[in-house]
């Protein structure tokens, strides 16, 4: 999503438009470098101190006389979209790019409307990345006129199929050739239901198919109950840990098979990343998938 956010940025440069990003956590040094080459100002706003968050906004929209903010990152209830309103600002954008069904009913599904139309009353536009973003937010409670649809892009000059993506993959790790190579890049947390994928190639493992899982992205509070799970099934050989990468085309172009078993997945980019490399995927039945 850096590099999404650094294309909107110099596009928005390139109208003589000045944007400023200002981020909940710190970034590495880096990042911070390539948006400050394009004349971007950096800010870091800790979202968690609700007062010091509040006071460190009014400066920044004091400071670059900020007339329109673009807010992401944030789940649309929380209430970012009232802290900027009452700063003064009035054209304010939400996109919303979370996982997860609306599965509330009766009283529950009743006051969660009622929260969403007071969270997102400041916002004149709501953004959703995907049309099964688009209904959730309908369905608690967003009126339809104020969505619009804009999907996540694909950098096709990075994310493009090679000839040798194989080879370069089998040499690096020492795979075989026979062995069918399954990749996820996920992070490690319920809703992205690796167990559904080790419990799969656990199948396959039975079957004397000769297979691999390569998992790949950020950790998650699950890992180690996953690591328990591969030895419980009996494929703790067969399953590889890459962790966070910072070139996932390198995986996606050397594998078989691309595998995402999210519940409610919002876009799912590595899917589409896949894709644009050429591997087949597999993917559940949920959400934008």
């Amino acid at each position: 999503m850096d590099e999404l956010n650094l294309q909107l940025c110099q596009e928005l440069r390139n109208r003589n438009i000045q944007p400023v990003v200002a981020l909940a956590n710190p970034i590495p040094d880096e990042i911070r470098a390539r948006w400050e080459s394009i004349d971007v100002p950096v800010r870091i706003l800790t979202y968690r101190r609700r007062w010091s968050f509040f006071w460190s906004l009014r400066r920044v929209l004091k400071e670059f006389s900020i007339d329109t903010v673009h807010i992401r990152f944030y789940r649309y209830y929380q209430l970012v979209s009232w802290l900027v309103r009452i700063n003064g600002v009035r054209r304010i954008i939400l996109t919303d790019a979370e996982s997860g069904q609306a599965a509330a009913t009766g009283l529950k599904r009743l006051l969660k409307r009622l929260r969403t139309n007071v969270a997102t009353a400041p916002n004149v536009r709501m953004i959703a990345i995907s049309e099964f973003v688009k209904k959730r937010l309908i369905e608690s409670g967003v009126s339809e006129q104020k969505i619009s649809v804009a999907y996540n892009g694909v950098d096709l000059t990075r994310f493009t199929p090679t000839a040798d993506g194989r080879q370069l993959l089998e040499s690096q790790f020492g795979f075989s050739q026979e062995e069918l190579l399954l990749t996820t890049i996920s992070r490690l947390t319920e809703v992205k239901r690796v167990d559904v994928l080790l419990r799969a190639c656990a199948i396959l493992h039975d079957q004397a198919i000769k297979m691999r899982l390569l998992i790949a992205g950020q950790g998650g509070p699950l890992r180690e109950k996953l690591l328990d799970l591969t030895t419980e099934l009996g494929i703790a050989d067969r399953v590889t840990w890459i962790g966070q990468t910072p070139e996932p085309e390198f995986f996606l172009r050397g594998s078989d098979l691309f595998l995402l078993a999210t519940e409610g997945e919002g876009f799912g980019n590595v899917l589409v990343e896949a894709m644009a490399c050429g591997t087949p995927v597999v993917g559940s039945r949920s959400g934008a998938i």
